[in-house]
């Protein structure tokens, strides 16, 4: 389980999303749909027996996080924009995308898992 490459992303994404919660600048909407793709990418980790799943669990935390960070981009603007956009301000813009190309991994990794289980079992 920890040892797939793809469980370490989970848990990257999972870590990025609680940090994005104490962030979070948009207010509470935004916190909650952090803390809810935080707790998503958690659990995902515990279903690598299901991969199908896993992946299915890995579109909605995508889902969850360009949402999220539409919102923010939509509340809080560009940054450098205006002079009270602050590191706070800029961390909410950026840690969205390293998640998103995390979880893009993650479904990558999780592909290909998938594939190699199924061509082992053709081989039987």
């Amino acid at each position: 389980m920890i040892q797939r490459i793809q469980s370490v992303y989970l848990i990257l994404i999972a870590g990025i999303m609680l940090a994005m919660l104490f962030l979070s600048l948009p207010g509470i909407p935004t916190a909650l749909v952090y803390g809810l793709a935080a707790l998503l990418s958690f659990v995902t980790i515990f279903y690598y027996k299901k991969r199908s799943l896993q992946i299915n669990l890995c579109y909605v935390i995508l889902v969850l996080t360009l949402s999220s960070y539409a919102v923010a981009y939509f509340v809080v603007g560009l940054p450098g924009k205006d002079s009270l956009c602050n590191i706070n301000c800029i961390l909410s813009m950026a840690l969205p995308l390293v998640a998103i190309v995390l979880d893009l991994l993650a479904i990558i990794g999780i592909k290909k898992d998938d594939k190699l289980v199924k061509s082992l079992d053709r081989l039987r």
